[in-house]
């Protein structure tokens, strides 16, 4: 029997992609075994177990509740606790930027053009031109939140992508993977 997997606020959650169906396959050999990113807001301003994330509805705030059963690994920031408070607040505002929406076309002009070429070992384009704006994909969010405190999770001249919270940061640290259970507190 697992343990329930004990998060705490600021948590990032890098989801894997454990999928058997055809897509699945095709996306984990293309893009790798990381395929969303989120953090975890906790339950403390809400009284229920919250996170942020950006999806195809933009950076938003949702119960954890969706995520059960999902295959995550878990990296907790190296932070003190006033510092996690200024994540939470930020996050907040984030999500709540009406201009905060996803950024399908950046998924594909920056993200999966940056994985592809790195998986089949080339450097960055000559036209790369990633530069950070109001709209983000997930892992462009969870940065963000970091980078707006004066916190470099991420190098900022690259487009972040799932695989980079759960291999790249030094200022995170890898706490367990494992399936998101029924009791998260």
């Amino acid at each position: 029997m697992n343990k329930p997997i004990r998060l705490e606020p600021c948590d990032i959650l890098v989801c894997l992609n454990d999928r058997k169906d055809l897509f699945s396959r095709i996306k984990r050999l293309a893009m790798g075994r990381y395929e969303h990113v989120e953090m975890y807001l906790g339950d403390k301003f809400y009284k229920i177990p919250l996170l942020v994330e950006s999806d195809n509805r933009g950076v938003v705030i949702q119960n954890v509740a969706h995520q059960r059963g999902r295959h995550v690994r878990v990296m907790r920031p190296i932070l003190l606790g006033k510092e996690k408070t200024k994540l939470i607040r930020t996050a907040v505002r984030i999500a709540s930027d009406s201009r905060s929406y996803y950024d399908w076309w950046g998924l594909i002009r920056f993200a999966a053009l940056r994985v592809l070429r790195e998986k089949f070992g080339r450097k960055r384009p000559l036209t790369y031109q990633y530069k950070r704006d109001p709209k983000m994909i997930c892992s462009e969010a969870v940065a963000e939140i970091f980078w707006r405190n004066k916190v470099d999770v991420l190098p900022k001249d690259l487009t972040p992508v799932p695989a980079d919270f759960a291999d790249e940061s030094a200022v995170l640290e890898f706490i367990v993977e494992g399936r998101l259970l029924e009791d998260l507190s």
